[in-house]
């Protein structure tokens, strides 16, 4: 494989992390990761909200200076699984860590997960600058890759439409 292939597959595949939350599995990309003032990694992931909406629940709970009940909002915990690979695209084993839901919006179907992991991640997904979006047509090929229903990663060409 040759070194730009190879580097075109790394970027585009290998940030794609699998999300699970009981039997709902989806994708998500690491988009962050950078130490933090204590020398611990942050981690940062960026999802569906429906991949994730199982892991969120509204309870109504009496709040005794309201003097009413309200609802209240919990978030569990969701497992990220980061992929390992061998031979430029063959997976071949995955590293798992808790998330929690950082923040989440169901109208834009977006959600970002802080990833409980101490350590740097391997891969982290490079944005396309925003000065350069002009550069971008239609019908130009891109590259996709997610977990549909929790598989290992799946990567997918299109066009811009």
């Amino acid at each position: 494989m040759t070194d730009v292939r190879e580097n075109r597959l790394a970027a585009i595949l290998y940030p794609c992390a699998r999300v699970r939350h009981g039997q709902v599995g989806g994708s998500g990309t690491i988009i962050y990761s950078k130490p933090g003032p204590n020398g611990e990694w942050k981690t940062y992931l960026i999802t569906c909200h429906h991949v994730i909406a199982s892991a969120i629940s509204l309870n109504d709970e009496w709040d005794p200076l309201l003097g009413k009940e309200r609802k209240r909002e919990q978030r569990s915990r969701v497992i990220v699984e980061e992929f390992n690979y061998k031979y430029g695209s063959r997976a071949i084993g995955v590293n798992s860590c808790e998330a929690d839901i950082e923040a989440w919006d169901k109208k834009f179907d977006l959600a970002i997960l802080k990833l409980r992991s101490v350590e740097q991640a391997k891969h982290v997904a490079r944005m396309f600058p925003q000065d350069r979006t002009r550069e971008i047509s239609l019908l130009d090929t891109v590259y996709v890759v997610g977990c549909a229903l929790g598989h290992e990663p799946i990567l997918t060409e299109g066009r811009i439409t």
